[in-house]
């Protein structure tokens, strides 16, 4: 063998200062490193055949390659995920430059907000219908809130004085507070039972209050003595809103019958109705307005980013890529 007679060589050219055991040792050290790259030769050809070859599904008989998938995928979809992609990375580089971050937290309000009274199992299939895993879901709405804060930070979402004013002027009656009053009721479900309490309500010193506390059937005043708390006078209902109109602050209404029950109310307050002012109501038109300026520029803002960014795409298959 062509190995044999090099070793032969190596030990004749050295043939004073080497013995046999040198000769047999170099021998040995040969054959395992021409073995080893065979075996790495070898795995190396078999690994590179079951990469090209691995098959990932078989339709009676025939055989759909990873590399058919993946060049289909590629085809179909390739532009919209690396356009998804990009965009993602610009919105979260947006969001460190401006100092903005969502926490754990915030994510899992917003989660719990949009579930609603949705079941486990609902949600559970609403993410399989959607192809989405849990820790999916959790990154879009990260993403979506940190969309939302770098808009609410944009000073073009910020409303004018103007703008402010205006939209007071154009809004005003939606700020006006309506007629309220403060009652006390008592409730039973006899007009006898009614009459006698009314009776005893006549008398000088009488305690509203305690009289609710101790004869009222009404389960959510009656611990209160009664105290229904300040109410729009357009809230209550028909028969109520009748007699309320009726009475004087301080006055104890006669019984009358409601569904089936019978009451007595007494007019602990009445709050006329009234007109906000600008004052009173613009942090809340300041931050409605806010809103809705950020709502405006979520919907430009990846295009606004690409603008600004230098995106190169270096597989010919991905090209053109157009901003979203």
């Amino acid at each position: 063998m062509a190995h044999g007679n090099y070793d032969v060589q190596l030990c004749a050219v050295n043939n004073d200062a080497t013995d046999a055991s040198v000769c047999e040792s170099i021998r040995v050290q040969l054959r395992m490193s021409i073995a080893i790259a065979v075996c790495i030769l070898v795995m190396w050809f078999i690994c590179g055949c079951a990469r090209r070859e691995r098959i990932i599904a078989r339709v009676d008989g025939d055989v759909i390659t990873e590399d058919e998938f993946m060049s289909e995928l590629m085809r179909r979809a390739g532009k919209r995920v690396l356009r998804e992609l990009v965009t993602e990375r610009l919105i979260r580089r947006e969001a460190i430059k401006r100092g903005v971050r969502v926490t754990p937290d915030e994510v899992k309000r917003e989660i719990k907000r949009r579930r609603g009274s949705m079941s486990e199992g609902d949600f559970k299939r609403m993410l399989q219908n959607s192809d989405m895993t849990m820790q999916d879901f959790e990154r879009k709405v990260e993403l979506e809130l940190l969309t939302r804060k770098i808009c609410m930070a944009d000073p073009e979402a910020v409303p004018t004085s103007r703008e402010v004013i205006e939209y007071y002027r154009s809004h005003r009656e939606e700020f006006n507070i309506p007629e309220r009053v403060r009652l006390r009721d008592i409730m039973v479900m006899d007009k006898q039972s009614a009459q006698h309490i009314w009776r005893a309500l006549q008398e000088k010193g009488s305690d509203f209050a305690g009289l609710a506390r101790a004869l009222s059937q009404d389960p959510a005043t009656r611990q209160r003595g009664g105290d229904m708390g300040t109410l729009p006078v357009d809230s209550l209902a028909p028969k109520m809103r009748e007699v309320v109109k009726e009475l004087d602050v301080g006055e104890i209404s006669k019984p009358f019958e409601m569904d089936g029950e019978w009451y007595i109310i007494k007019l602990e307050q009445r709050l006329p109705k009234r007109e906000r002012s600008i004052d009173e109501v613009r942090a809340f038109i300041s931050k409605l307005l806010r809103e809705r300026k950020a709502t405006a520029l979520q919907a430009t803002l990846p295009g606004r980013l690409w603008k600004g960014a230098n995106v190169k795409v270096y597989d010919s298959r991905l090209r053109p890529l157009t901003p979203p």
